[in-house]
């Protein structure tokens, strides 16, 4: 992964921090989207204490602010902290991908 790929990831960490405590970020990019140049197309795993609307609504407001400024495509998963602990192994393809695959930030 490019430094200019974490940069982007710090960043939306930053954003979302003012407002959730963040436990944990992983970011994943897939090898198909590495031939895509000058573009970064990213997914995170976002571990927050609780997830609700609000939350929610706020981390996709960070990633959006990011991906404008950033020219990014931000593919966002966030989850509690509580399920994260206690159910990654049986969450979705995606969420099993980036965090085995991803760097934490």
């Amino acid at each position: 992964m490019l430094e200019k790929h974490q940069n982007i990831a710090k960043k939306f960490k930053e954003l979302v921090s003012k407002k959730v405590k963040v436990h944990e970020l992983i970011v994943y990019r897939s090898e198909e989207c590495k031939e895509a140049i000058g573009y970064s197309n990213l997914e995170l795993l976002i571990v927050v204490d609780e997830l609700n609307r609000e939350i929610e609504e706020h981390i996709s407001d960070c990633a959006w602010e990011v991906e404008l400024s950033e020219d990014a495509c931000l593919l966002t998963f966030p989850t509690s902290k509580s399920e994260f602990e206690n159910g990654h192994n049986n969450s979705p393809w995606p969420i099993k991908n980036i965090y085995s695959n991803g760097i934490r930030i």
